[in-house]
């Protein structure tokens, strides 16, 4: 499979809930393989405008010869106030926009950014709806922030003065899924940034990323993408940098 991919930065204005704005225009048909990243997108092609993920595992994702894909990717709990809809009913799923009440207007401007390869209408259509949508959940996003930080999830609860279970509830609602998944989401992640500064030691990548060990780091690895930590890094450093969307 022969695609060219892009991210672009979002307008200062959108920063805040959307991670990048992104092109993927493809030569040859094949199939591609989306990661775990902890996000929620919108996206335009071909064969309509639809939610992608957040997902907890591997999903292939077939191209078409000469398509163009364009899409908008939320940071971590902020697409789904743009939505309307709970986290969690979207997980592991591609859901076409027209299915979820509330947002024809906003598919309509997808559609026409990707019929036109043109990424204004998207960024226009993410600003309506982010001026009439709520905030996102701001406990659930002090605990990302505590988490990228580096803070363990059983310490949550005690900083963030909310219980387990609400915090958990919660998270599903913003995020998919609870917060352990998102950890073990982030660890991976970490571990794709990580990998082209750390060539032909795995153990030492382990550790680095935050694994207990090796082991840790392969069980981890097959369970939210499918393959072995080698496999997965073999030859796919340029891919690996592009799953660090976020």
């Amino acid at each position: 499979m022969s695609s060219s991919y892009r991210e672009l930065p979002p307008p200062r204005h959108l920063a805040a809930s959307v991670a990048c704005l992104w092109v993927r225009e493809v030569d040859d048909a094949g199939t591609h393989v989306v990661l775990p990243d902890g996000c929620i997108d919108i996206v335009a092609s071909r064969a309509g405008v639809l939610t992608a993920g957040p997902d907890t595992g591997p999903v292939p994702a077939t191209l078409t010869a000469g398509e163009t894909i364009v899409g908008v990717r939320f940071r971590p709990g902020a697409a789904a106030p743009v939505l309307g809809w709970p986290a969690s009913e979207l997980r592991d799923q591609r859901i076409p926009l027209e299915e979820l009440d509330g947002v024809k207007s906003f598919r309509a401007a997808l559609e026409l950014g990707a019929a036109k390869k043109d990424l204004t209408p998207f960024i226009e259509a993410v600003a309506r709806r982010l001026r009439d949508a709520p905030p996102p959940d701001p406990v659930v996003q002090e605990a990302i922030a505590q988490l990228v930080g580096g803070a363990r999830v059983s310490d949550l609860p005690a900083t963030l003065f909310i219980s387990e279970r609400q915090l958990r509830r919660r998270f599903h609602a913003s995020v998919g899924y609870g917060p352990k998944v998102f950890e073990r989401v982030l660890r991976l992640q970490r571990m794709l940034a990580l990998a082209p500064a750390t060539p032909g030691s795995l153990a030492r990548l382990a550790a680095e990323a935050g694994y207990a060990d090796h082991a840790h780091m392969a069980a981890e690895c097959a369970r939210l993408t499918g393959q072995s930590p080698s496999a997965l890094l073999d030859g796919r450093v340029p891919q690996a940098q592009e799953a660090l969307a976020a």
